[in-house]
């Protein structure tokens, strides 16, 4: 297998377990009902986790749409200090704030949160944030009075198409409280602009209300195919954690990972024991050096280490590989297979693969059966004739030769050293 997660693989076949493919919502797949609440999807637990989200992302955001409410209101306020009393003024401006801390307490008190479930209804029930805090702004539209086409008007629509775009900006992650407050708001403000005989500006204001709630419409998709996305993520990484750490417990292969430099940086314990090593001492030890054994000091390489070599310097994958191994002093058959790693910029930065031990295969099942390395102490239990395996002993290969200038080391010791890098 190239890599560790196909190694998770093997063993999922090999145990009964397969893991899904990759399935995620797509902007296209997400009807208008879903997004606004009103249904669920074929996958009722996913969108429970989808709502959760959203309830959260509205939770975050609530502090800012309180502010906006307030700001509004403050500066709505001495706009008509001239023409209405002001205990009037005065009273609508606390109504927007009772209606807007009461708003943003519901969203902060919220116990959904990102990572838990919720139900539509839960989404439901947002629409009377959106009613109420359009009805309370349309107050003014309506209830207070302003010379049509005076410097008031223009202030009074300019402060409420701001309001409008902070609102958009704040729910738009519930679209349904979303629509209710810019659609109620909006018309409110386009019928009192035709009332006072501008239809030229009622119809801008319906065009401006219908673009932020499209734009809204757009960031609510966006944030479900983007939750969508990290739920399967997430249980696809836990699908191949959970069949990982069953690979390493049940199967009979090893996993390692080395670094640029060919230096083993994280090895499973099954492949320390099948080397003869501590599996804390094998990180940072040379891949190849380890698979050599005493030939590293002898330079008599096998053709297959060899081809080994050149595959990790040419940076290519290999696949079941069978190289002859001397452990404790006896020749085992290994087989191995990896593909390299980059990083997120592009940058080679190591192997990562899969072992096994193959001997009796390699011997063709003639002769005595020696047993392939185990992760467990194999003394506790008695086999072929009731002798007992004992578990290799450690080994540590003596540190790297340095490379010095040309002609400072044996060429002949370490053909293989230099030919991997």
């Amino acid at each position: 297998m190239p890599s560790g997660c196909a190694c998770a693989t093997k063993s999922a076949s090999a145990s009964g377990v397969t893991v899904a493919p990759l399935q995620t919502l797509d902007s296209e797949t997400i009807g208008f009902a879903q997004l606004l609440g009103l249904t669920d999807g074929a996958d009722a637990a996913q969108w429970a986790r989808i709502r959760s989200k959203q309830l959260d992302a509205g939770r975050h955001l609530a502090l800012f749409l309180l502010a906006a409410n307030l700001i509004g209101a403050a500066l709505v306020v001495p706009l008509f200090a001239g023409n209405e009393p002001l205990t009037y003024l005065i009273g609508w401006a606390a109504l927007v704030g009772i209606v807007a801390v009461a708003v943003a307490i519901r969203r902060l008190s919220t116990h959904h949160r990102d990572g838990g479930y919720a139900s539509a209804r839960d989404v439901r029930t947002t629409l009377w944030e959106g009613v109420a805090l359009a009805v309370v702004w349309a107050v003014p539209v309506f209830a207070f009075r302003v010379d049509p086409g005076s410097h008031g008007t223009y202030a009074l629509w300019m402060i409420l198409a701001l309001l409008m775009t902070a609102g958009a900006m704040a729910m738009a992650p519930l679209a349904l409280a979303t629509i209710a407050f810019l659609g109620g708001l909006g018309a409110a403000v386009s019928l009192g602009i035709a009332l006072d005989g501008s239809p030229t500006g009622a119809a801008a204001t319906a065009l401006f209300t219908v673009m932020l709630i499209v734009i809204c419409l757009h960031r609510a998709r966006a944030l479900v195919v983007i939750r969508a996305v990290q739920i399967a993520l997430a249980e696809r990484n836990d699908t191949v954690s959970l069949l990982l750490r069953e690979f390493e417990e049940t199967a009979a292969d090893w996993l390692w990972e080395t670094d640029a430099g060919k230096q083993i940086v994280k090895a499973s314990p099954r492949f320390a024991y099948a080397c003869g090593l501590d599996p804390i001492a094998i990180n940072g030890q040379s891949f190849l050096r380890v698979l050599a054994g005493p030939a590293w000091d002898t330079g008599h390489f096998s053709d297959a280490l060899r081809e080994l070599a050149a595959k990790m310097k040419a940076r290519e994958s290999f696949r079941d590989l069978r190289i002859p191994v001397e452990v404790n002093g006896e020749q085992r058959w290994w087989q191995v297979s990896a593909s390299p790693r980059f990083d997120e910029k592009g940058s080679f930065c190591g192997f990562r693969g899969v072992g096994s031990d193959v001997t009796e295969q390699c011997d063709g099942g003639g002769g005595a059966q020696r047993p392939a390395l185990q992760l467990h102490d194999d003394r506790s239990r008695p086999v072929q004739g009731g002798q007992r395996y004992a578990r290799p002993s450690y080994r540590r290969p003596s540190a790297r030769p340095r490379v010095g200038t040309a002609g400072a080391i044996d060429g002949r010791l370490h053909r293989l050293w230099t030919a991997g890098r």
